[in-house]
């Protein structure tokens, strides 16, 4: 059964999915197959997972983008509102270094608009 599970991980990689999306099918029947270990006394079976074992999924980071593309980016920034914003939400994604998603879940109330403070956009919730 091993063998079974390992060919299917291999026809996923063949069909075109990326490594991140066959480890998602691994950890699917992963769990699948633990919850039905624990689910029932099966006598004489034994749990084909565990002779499986995949590669992590640790990349290395990326490469921080250089000061020239930075200053690119933000010079195509118009005047405009949408420009002003744009610019505003590359140098706060800069400066503090938030994710993007982090920065869309921020609400007023999170930040903290006093200069000089080391805390400026600190969480509050």
């Amino acid at each position: 059964m091993p063998s079974i599970i390992r060919e299917y991980l291999l026809w996923l990689e063949g069909k075109g999915h990326n490594k991140g999306g066959v480890h998602a099918h691994f950890r699917v029947l992963r769990s699948f197959l633990y919850w039905y270990e624990l689910e029932n006394d099966l006598v004489g079976w034994a749990n084909p997972i565990r002779k499986v074992k995949v590669k992590s999924l640790r990349e290395e980071p990326l490469e921080p983008a250089d000061v020239e593309a930075v200053m690119a980016m933000i010079s195509v920034c118009g005047k405009d509102f949408t420009g002003v914003r744009d610019k505003l939400i590359m140098l706060v994604l800069l400066d503090t270094g938030l994710r993007a998603s982090e920065l869309l879940a921020l609400d007023i109330i999170n930040v903290n608009p006093v200069l000089g403070d080391s805390t400026n956009l600190a969480w509050q919730g």
